[in-house]
């Protein structure tokens, strides 16, 4: 089109020019003849007037042939811009040599290739019953190729593709903090010593490290898929059934109330990181993020907040004394009261976190007086207490503790 329209723009030219070159002697010896009363006027007249109809009617039609020739070529620049877009998006593969035999029969050839714009995430529904729990393992595929996949056969795969570098260990150098200024006095005194020493200065590379919990698993949904590019589309892989056990935890310090968890002990294979919904008896109750689970290792999952534990923290005492009067220390002594009440209906077990301060100062010391009952673990300030609630019973922990300090210190306890 674009060709033959360059063609007869061409030929419409040529014959525009040509009646431009006629038109010129006849103006002229039409003019000439009316002033000189010579020649025939109007055969003159009448030889104008039909040039200059046929140069209308050329350039009347090279007009619309050139419009024609911009619209073609607006057209073909947008097909142009499309083709290299689809040309950019579409893979390079290499050639495939293959040897034929001379003897007849049926083949069937397999080709596999690896691109880069198709990933999957793994995603969990956890249904939680009594003393039991399942995990239906979930796979949203992303792809975000050019292309609809229709009726494809897939193949999921835990095992990750990525670059491996060998590892190359190097040294760990430490030295003390030298001020700039200090560090340029001891380089002038080097140097009047006449001693000179070469010193190496490495930032140490802190890489993540890489850890294999256990074999890959592989999983092959039944039936075909289709799957639209940058639309995801989830697919159930497994359903896995744990024995379990429901446990209340209340972490006094940071939260208002507890928090149910649904603890089980993994199989003997890993559980990808994902986020994660949460059903009881088929209603959706909360929702959380699983982290990476080793085979075998015990798991404690988040389900949902427990309104039907009823919770209190109050500070009962606080004393203060700056003046130093206790073997030269200024001291804090505070106490708390903690109160669970169980509306549930039913005995529970529960654990219960709170607080005491760590001291970062070698002069700021913190000692526990007394608590009742006595926690269970204490590590670095935590305490924990477990122990079961029966139905309508309130339990109460106390405890008390001394923060004991310099009085020139100034210390801020809320």
């Amino acid at each position: 089109m674009k060709f033959r329209l360059e063609a007869e723009i061409r030929s419409l030219k040529a014959i525009s020019s040509s009646l431009n070159f006629s038109f010129l002697p006849l103006m002229v010896g039409y003019t000439l003849g009316s002033v000189f009363g010579r020649g025939d006027a109007e055969g003159l007249r009448e030889s104008l007037s039909t040039l200059m109809e046929e140069r209308k009617k050329n350039i009347s039609l090279l007009s619309g042939r050139v419009r024609k020739l911009e619209e073609v070529k607006g057209e073909l620049e947008s097909l142009k811009s499309r083709l290299e877009k689809i040309s950019g998006e579409t893979m390079k593969v290499g050639a495939l040599t293959m040897d034929l035999s001379s003897k007849g029969g049926e083949v069937t050839f397999e080709m596999a290739y690896a691109i880069d714009g198709a990933f999957w995430s793994p995603a969990y529904d956890v249904m939680v019953e009594e003393g039991k729990v399942r995990l239906l393992m979930l796979a949203n595929v992303v792809q975000n190729t050019p292309y609809k996949w229709e009726d494809v056969s897939l193949t999921i795969s835990s095992k990750p593709v990525a670059r491996a570098v060998k590892p190359e260990p190097s040294p760990w150098y430490i030295e003390p903090y030298v001020p700039r200024r200090a560090r340029a006095t001891l380089m002038k005194m080097v140097e009047e010593a006449e001693f000179r020493e070469e010193l190496e200065e490495v930032e140490m590379a802190m890489e993540m490290a890489e850890m294999q919990v256990g074999e890959y698993v592989t999983h092959a949904p039944k039936g075909l898929v289709t799957i639209e590019p940058n639309k995801p589309r989830r697919i159930a892989l497994e359903e896995l059934e744990f024995d379990s056990k429901i446990r209340y935890v209340w972490d006094a310090y940071t939260q208002p109330g507890f928090v149910s968890i649904v603890e089980f002990k993994n199989a003997e294979r890993p559980l990808l990181p994902g986020k994660y919904r949460v059903y009881k008896k088929d209603l959706f109750i909360g929702t959380g993020n699983l982290p990476l689970i080793s085979p075998k290792q015990k798991v404690e999952l988040a389900l949902t907040t427990e309104e039907r534990l009823e919770t209190r923290r109050e500070l009962i005492l606080r004393e203060e004394e700056r003046k130093g009067v206790l073997k030269g220390k200024a001291y804090i002594r505070m106490g708390y009261r903690l109160t669970i009440v169980n509306h549930k209906g039913k005995e529970v077990d529960v654990r219960v976190y709170d607080r005491i301060p760590v001291s970062k100062h070698p002069d700021v010391h913190v000692e526990m007086d007394r608590s009742e009952p006595k926690p269970d673990k204490v590590e670095m300030g935590i305490l924990e207490w477990n122990f079961k609630i029966k139905p309508d019973e309130e339990r109460k922990i106390t405890y008390y503790f001394t923060i004991k300090y310099p009085p020139e210190l100034s210390l801020s306890i809320p």
